[in-house]
Formats: C-alpha cells, structure tokens, sequence
C-alpha cells in the first residue's frame, strides 16, 4: 500500500472525525436527554395500532399518579403526620396536584355539576326511574331526611331533597376498597395503624428525567420529615420504580464503562508497556462513543438508559480492533511498522467487523426499539473505531513490541495452537456434555417483567399499600373507541351493565368508568325526560317530599319550575375536562385515538380473564387489553424466531468462509461460534438460569464477536505468537466489558451479559482448539 494512499486516507478520516467533534460538542451533546420509560424498549402492536396509541396516553396520565399511605398509631396522628406531608410535596414544582383533604375540593365539584343536575342521575336511580318506582326514591329519601344517613350525604336535604344529586356524587366516586372519609381526608385501618392517603400527581411524565429530580428529594424529604415524627410512608405508583430504574442505570453505566475502561487501560499497559498504544486505542473508542451517540440522537431522537448500559460495554469490543493492529507489532519485534501492519491484519479486522455489523445488522431488522437502538449504536461505533485503526494508526507511528519475558512466551508458547490431538478432543468433548445435559434442563422464560427490576422495600411497600387498600388494580384494562366522543360514551355505557353483573358474580372486585361522571349525551336526554316525566310534575316524589319538610305550596311550584328548567341543560365532555368535576377520572379519558377517540375502564381484583375477554365488542368498539400478556407472548415469538436466525446466521457464515477457506476450514472456522452457543445454552440449562429472548440475542453477537477470534488465529497462521497474543487481548478485553452486564440488577441485561460471558469464554477455548488445519492425507 502507497504511502500516498495512506496519507490521503489519513486526512480524510481525520478531517471526518474533526466534522463529528464539531457537530457532537456544539449541536448534541447539550441536546442528550436520556429516556428511562422502559415501555419505549417494547415493540408496538402488530395488529392494532390503537391499542398502541391508547397504551402509551393512558401510561402518561394514569403513571403520573403516585399514592402514599401515612401510617402512625392514632387518626391524629396519623393526620398530622400526612397534613405536613402534603404540604412539602405541594412546596416542590414537579407537582401539578397533591390531595389530602376531599371535602376542601367538594365545594368545587358541587359548583361544576350544578348547572346539570336535572340531567344527572345514579344508574340505580335511573333504573327506578325507568320502572316507575318513583315511590321507592321518596320512602328512601324520606328516611336520610328522619335518620343520620343525611348527615353521610354530600349535599344538604334542603338543596337535594330527594338525593338525587348525592346519589350521583357518590357513585362516581372511585372505587377505593376499605378507605372510608374521616375528617375530610380518606383513611384506613390496618397492620395495627391507622393511615391516611395523600395522592399526588407529577406535571410531567414519571419517566422524565427533570420530573424525577425535582420530585424525588422532595419524596425523600417528606419521608424522612414523617419518619421522624414516629410515622410510617406506603407508596404505590410508578414514579419510586421508575426514579430507581434510571438511577441504576446511571450507576451501572458509570460502574461497567469506568472498570471496562480501567482494565482494558491496565491490560494494555502490561502488553505494551507503554502509554501511547493505551492513548491511540482510547482515542479510537472515544471517536466510536461520539459517533455512536451523535448518529443515535439525530437516528431516535432521545437515547435510551439502556442503550448507554450496553454502550458501556462497547469499550472492549471496540478495543479489539486496535488491539489486533497494536499486538502485530509481536511479529517483527524490533523491525515493525504501522504501514507495512495493515497489509497483515486489515483482512481480519475488516472480516471481523463484517461478522459483527452482521449480527447488528440483524438486530436493527428487529421490530423492537431498544435493540434496534442499540445495534444502531453499536455498529456506528465499531465501524468508526474500526476506521480509526485502519486510517489513522499506520501514521501515528505506534510503538514497537516491548521484549516478552521468557516465562510469558513459554506459557504463550503452551497455548499455540496444535494440530488437534487428545486434550483438544476432550475439550470439545466436555463442551457437547454440557449441551446436551443442560439443553434438557433449558427453561425458556420470556415475561414482560424481565424489562425492569425494582428493589424488594418498594415491591414490599406496593404489595401493603393493595392489601391495606384491598383494591388491587390489575394491568389489564377495556379500551373503549367510537368515532365521535358521544360515541365513546354510549359504548362505555353499553359495557357498563355486564361488568356491574361480572363484579355481583365475583368476577372481579371493582372498576372506574368515566361514564360514572360524565354521562353521554343520549343517557343525559333519557335521563332529562324521566325527572320531568317522573320527578318534576305536581304529584311526583319531589313535591311530596318537599311537602313532608314543610314548604308552602309556591315554594314547591317555585322547585318544580327550577327541576324543569335544569333538564334543559348538557354536560359536554369538553367543559367537563376542563371543570374539577374530572380530577378523579381524568386519567381515563384518551381523547383522540386513531379512527376516532378512546376511554379506559380499569378493573380491580380480576378472577376469570376468560370472562372479561368474552365481552370484546366484535366491531372493536370495545378491547380487551392486557399488556402484559400480549408483549410476553411477544417476546417469545420473536425468541422462536430468532433461535433461527442465529441457526442461519452460522450457515451464512459457514456459506461466505467456505468461499475463502474451502469447506473443511470453514467448518473448524464457525465451530468456534457453533459449539460457544450450544455450550451456553447447556450452561444455562445446568446453572437454572432461564434463556429469554434478550440472552438469544446475546448469541448473535457471539456469533459476530466469537467468530473474529477464530478469523484472527486463522488470518495469522504465519505469525502464530502475535495472532494469540491478539485473540487473549482481545477476548480479556471483550470479557470486561459484556462480562460486567451479567452483574447488572435488571434481568434482561444480566441475561444478555452472562450469555456473553460464557459464549466469548467458549468461542475462545474452542478457537485455539481447532485453529490449525489437520495435515493433508498422502
């Protein structure tokens, strides 16, 4: 190769690279926001981008609710305790409510629904109504008037004779298991304490990074404020799991980036007892990093924590080409040089990468957003720090090799690869062992709550704050649609009837349905013409009960005239958004979805799915969801299909090196990759660890890595001592960075780290095993 050649390709890459530090260092580093939402990882609904749209609006409104239960040993107590509280979250910005105290908002409630109460009933009202039983409402009425019930009332007798408007309020009212009003504030008993709940709702999404920065130390503050007047905090609510997500990621990409960065810096001080090889291979990984989050952030927009854990892990990997370049210096030592180094080891890094790029190239294919992502980043900062190696380096002069200690190259020496004899078939002997004793122990286990781990004390804390509320609100949930927002309303209302008959036969415990607030238009028109045919007229309950507390009869003319008037006016969904009336059922109104617009009925204490799904609307009007399900079987899915990219993968493989080795090599060349997978798998299957479809995925990078070490010892059969020196490097290195991710507390991470811990270890083993050819037969 010219040296005119290497000079040109040295300034256009390193023109290249100073165009990418510009850009990166004025337009996108101040611009990085990570995301932590963990359902951005997830892939969308193949079938129904509804579900999609409603899922992720419904995540937003409902995950910005955090419930806290303040426990202490009396009611006072335990006010006091949850009053201070309250008031500490409302001093923090990163909250848009906080409530404590229901009676301070009924006031508001009242004032919004008043224009309306001619046209709002409780569905058992409606149903008297309906069957002329107006006389059951008056009997009923007239014994709150004569007993304390009236006192349990929101409304006075004197503004809601007949309770009418009381039963409506009432029946909206969420569905809060064991909780009961106590002094304003809703409370409840239990493990020996009584607890009063505050609700406090973040202005942002949970998953928003400023959103969990303003209001953690404020969470943390108040907990400590109640600890330490002798009360005990429940919290239940995703914005503790998602604040502790992010903040494990932050810490494990400090952790496995800074001792990846260490000992890949230490190992190769040892190997070249020099600086400048250890700066020229940093340089070449912080160029791939730069590059990998530019191309990533203009690619998606935000990057994900998750990407940057793996990312983390690029420092070995990316290593591996500098390392190749730098440890040829072993084959001439004394007498090499960078320029004439390229023409030796360009074919295998440049075959090395291609396998890599492959197995990335097959995980950006993936409909999954976070692997997509990450191979995006991956591949970028690879292919940059491969280019680095091969442009830049022949002409930054690189060291020579530092002499090798004589009981260093006798154990080098030990491990040259040898034609294959007894120990080398024992080794491969041992491997298919473990495959075929753990491959019939495999468990395959693909569950959505592989995504994220939260710490024992806030799973212990949510499973008390369900127990103590006894209202447990499953994942599952009914998406309603209609192509107008009065559409919406009569479906749910059309819903309505058959979960009230599932929660009678025990089907389920509870559930909200915003039509418990805010009635359609039709129920409002139906309900208009009952309280004027049935409630308003001269002989109806209300003038008779209006006349048992003693009005003179133009007062009752007066009361008639004005229950008249109120059926004249609607509710419109609009006003009733934008009115506090909506505060509890907010969460459930989706507003526009595709083809239409959409509401959620959440359910509680589920018993029989079978009967939930039995009420799925055939024209879609009405969805049963359930999430969690739906992805897991996701997931496994997309692990069966993968399994067969990764067989294909190796016979791909196979196919392109049996053009440059011939059959016989090409088969000891994927042998490497071949029997590192199976003996992961049976290493999984005899250590009881599940196989998901994030550690098969994991084998198509051992594939894409595994297969380099095999390239590189065959690549370098003439200068066997500086291609092992290279492989062990290389593999070290590789082993510090996705060796880490199996010490990683989110199980999917640790799945695709350990995966790559024993495929590298075994690619390695069965490389040198198999690396030199068998003797021609004569």
């Amino acid at each position: 190769m010219s040296d005119r050649w290497l000079r040109l390709r040295f300034v256009f890459w390193l023109a290249l690279m100073l165009a990418l530090c510009t850009v990166f260092f004025t337009r996108v580093v101040h611009q990085l926001n990570p995301e932590t939402d963990i359902l951005a990882l997830l892939p969308g609904a193949e079938k129904d981008p509804v579900i999609d749209v409603a899922l992720h609006k419904f995540s937003d409104q409902a995950g910005r609710k955090t419930l806290f239960l303040i426990g202490a040993g009396t009611d006072a107590a335990a006010a006091r305790a949850a009053e201070d509280f309250a008031a500490r979250l409302q001093k923090s910005a990163a909250f848009a409510d906080v409530q404590l105290r229901v009676q301070n908002r009924m006031h508001d409630t009242l004032s919004a629904y008043a224009p309306y109460r001619g046209v709002l009933l409780a569905a058992s009202d409606r149903d008297r109504l309906a069957a002329g039983q107006g006389d059951a409402i008056y009997d009923a009425a007239l014994r709150a008037i004569y007993s304390p019930a009236s006192l349990m009332r929101p409304l006075p007798p004197a503004e809601d004779p007949l309770g009418l408007g009381s039963d409506f309020l009432l029946q909206q009212l969420p569905p809060l298991g064991k909780v009961h009003l106590q002094d304003g504030m809703l409370a409840v008993s239990g493990e020996g304490r009584h607890w009063v709940l505050v609700i406090a709702e973040t202005r942002d999404s949970p998953f928003s990074t400023a959103a969990q920065g303003q209001a953690m130390p404020a969470i943390t503050q108040a907990y400590a404020q109640a600890q330490a007047a002798g009360a005990e905090v429940l919290s239940s609510g995703l914005l503790p799991h998602a604040a502790y997500a992010a903040r494990q990621a932050r810490h494990e990409i400090s952790l496995f980036g800074g001792l990846s960065l260490l000992g890949t810096i230490l190992l190769l001080l040892f190997v070249h007892r020099s600086m400048r090889p250890v700066m020229m291979s940093a340089g070449s990984i912080a160029l791939g990093v730069i590059a990998a989050l530019t191309v990533s952030h203009y690619a998606f927009g935000r990057i994900h924590l998750v990407t940057l854990v793996f990312g983390s892990s690029l420092i070995g990997v990316a290593a591996d080409y500098s390392t190749y370049f730098l440890t040829d210096a072993f084959r001439l030592p004394g007498r090499w040089d960078g320029r004439s180094a390229v023409r030796q080891v360009a074919p295998g890094i440049l075959l090395g990468l291609a396998t890599a790029l492959v197995a990335y190239a097959t995980l950006m294919a993936a409909p999954f957003p976070g692997l997509r992502q990450i191979a995006v980043f991956s591949a970028v900062g690879l292919g940059t720090a491969c280019g680095c190696v091969l442009c830049l380096f022949p002409l930054l002069r690189p060291p020579q090799a530092p002499p090798v200690s004589p009981a260093i190259e006798r154990a080098l020496r030990a491990l040259l690869p040898r034609p294959l004899g007894k120990p080398g078939w024992a080794i491969l002997a041992l491997i298919g062992v473990i495959a075929i004793a753990g491959l019939l122990r495999l468990r395959v286990v693909n569950d959505l709550r592989l995504m994220q781990a939260s710490p024992p004390q806030l799973m212990q804390s949510e499973m008390r704050v369900r127990k103590l509320l006894n209202n447990p609100t499953e994942t599952q949930f009914f998406l309603v649609t209609g192509k107008t927002p009065e559409a919406v309303l009569e479906h749910e209302e059309t819903l309505r009837p058959q979960l009230d008959a599932l929660q009678i036969r025990g089907v389920i415990s509870s559930y909200a349905a915003l039509t418990r607030a805010l009635p359609s238009l039709k129920t409002q028109d139906e309900n208009a013409a009952l309280m004027r045919r049935q409630v308003c007229t001269g002989d109806g309950p209300l003038s008779r009960i209006l006349a048992q507390m003693g009005f003179a009869g133009g007062a009752i003319a007066a009361r008639l005239r004005d229950c008249i008037a109120h059926t004249a006016a609607r509710l419109q969904p609009q006003d009733w958004l934008a009115s506090p009336a909506s505060v509890a059922y907010r969460h459930l109104w989706l507003g526009a979805v595709p083809g239409g617009y959409g509401t959620v009925v959440t359910l509680g204490g589920i018993r029989d799915l079978s009967a939930l799904r039995a009420l799925a609307a055939p024209d879609h009007s009405v969805r049963f969801v359930d999430k969690v399900d739906d992805i897991s079987a996701l997931l496994a899915r997309y692990q069966r299909i993968t399994a067969w990219i990764v067989a294909l993968g190796h016979l791909g493989v196979l196919l392109l090196f049996t053009l440059r080795y011939g059959l016989a090599s090409a088969l000891r060349v994927v042998a490497s990759p071949a029997l590192a997978c199976l003996g992961t798998l049976g290493l999984f299957g005899l250590t009881g660890e599940p196989v998901n479809l994030f550690s098969t995925f994991a084998l198509l990078l051992v594939l894409g890595i595994g297969i380099d070490y095999a390239i590189f010892l065959r690549e370098g059969r003439n200068t066997p001592l500086s291609s092992l020196i290279a492989v062990l490097v290389c593999a070290a290195t590789t082993l510090l960075s996705f060796g880490l991710l199996s010490l990683s507390s989110t199980p999917f991470i640790h799945s695709f780290g350990l995966t790559l811990l024993f495929g590298i270890s075994l690619a390695v083993l069965v490389a040198q095993v198999l690396a030199t050819d068998p003797p021609p037969r004569l």
